[in-house]
């Protein structure tokens, strides 16, 4: 085996959702450093590619989006759950708020891996759901957040057992806070952004590439005996 042949893509398919900017977008450009040929979802139209990478529209909530996704691609080897909602200030407490968050995040990505199945199946690909450190520990502000991430980690668990003897492996990777711009508000208050890294134990926040390495070894060769995981990247907030 040549040198680096263990993380070579080369000759697969990834789909990577909510792949328009920050994670999935790291994400989406380490696949392809590695040889994989990398298609990215987006809730907007209009776009045709995004980086270079040709961008399908899809809503989480939406099965019937999920569905003509997946009825798309004429096969599929790496698909990476990323896309997911989050509603901020403790709004998710409120039932609807707290329904819609749910419904998005982990029905949409147990739909999602539900319609790739049979790609999946045929060629022994792979899931990497991202989900977070809060899947572990409790979110206050954002409770159906936090538990929509903690199911998809279940559900993780329990898809890499029941779709193992069909040779798809599951897996998961949850970041901590990763500089994005779906946090940048955190970010611009200097004492909180502060506080935050002085709680990880290498004293920074991780950049979206960062987790991105993560979704890359999962995905690839050196993980072929690996399901039923989660990698977490936090930067040793969690420890």
């Amino acid at each position: 085996m040549t040198k680096g042949a263990i993380f070579d893509l080369s000759g697969k398919s990834a789909l990577v959702t909510g792949g328009r900017r920050g994670i999935g977008l790291a994400i989406a450009h380490s696949l392809a450093e590695h040889g994989a040929d990398v298609t990215i979802t987006g809730t907007q139209g209009g776009e045709e590619s995004v980086e270079g990478f040709p961008l399908r529209r899809m809503q989480l909530s939406d099965p019937a989006s999920i569905q003509a996704l997946a009825d798309g691609f004429d096969g599929l080897d790496i698909l990476v759950n990323n896309a997911g909602e989050l509603i901020r200030e403790g709004k998710e407490y409120e039932p609807d708020n707290f329904d819609r968050i749910i419904h998005a995040n982990l029905n949409g990505t147990y739909r999602m891996c539900h319609a790739f199945r049979p790609h999946l199946e045929a060629r022994r690909g792979c899931i990497v759901n991202v989900v977070s450190m809060r899947a572990f520990i409790g979110s206050p502000l954002g409770p159906a957040y936090g538990a929509s991430k903690a199911g998809i980690m279940q559900l993780t668990r329990t898809l890499a057992i029941h779709w193992g003897a069909d040779g798809i492996r599951a897996n998961a990777v949850a970041p901590g806070w990763t500089r994005t711009d779906m946090n940048i508000s955190v970010q611009q208050d200097a004492d909180a952004a502060a506080e935050i890294a002085n709680s990880a134990a290498l004293n920074r926040w991780g950049e979206p590439r960062e987790i991105a390495g993560a979704v890359v070894y999962l995905a690839s060769p050196a993980a072929s005996f690996t399901t039923g995981t989660c990698i977490v990247a936090d930067g040793g907030f969690m420890a």
